[in-house]
């Protein structure tokens, strides 16, 4: 995530969202339970969004709306990956 914004706080709200879908995901599966339905959709987006995040860098690496649109992909990893998390 370097050359957008501020390096400190990007890593702040990338940490924040993480810890947001890990209260999140033991909320919804205590409650509703199908963990493995979470596992496998959670898995699935970590997936695609991996992929566009290499598309996206080896098409445009060093552009402005690539470098914000590799941020959001980020985060949107992030968060896919901390709800499947089995805890």
């Amino acid at each position: 995530m370097a050359g957008v914004g501020k390096p400190f706080e990007n890593s702040c709200i990338l940490t924040a969202c993480a810890v947001t879908a890990i209260l999140t995901n033991t909320c919804i599966i205590t409650k509703y339970g199908r963990r493995r339905v979470f596992l496998i959709t959670g898995l699935m987006i970590c997936a695609v969004t991996q992929l566009i995040i290499a598309v996206v860098y080896t098409i445009q690496p060093t552009s402005p709306a690539a470098l914000r649109t590799l941020v959001a992909l980020t985060v949107l990893y992030i968060v896919s990956y901390n709800v499947s998390l089995p805890h």
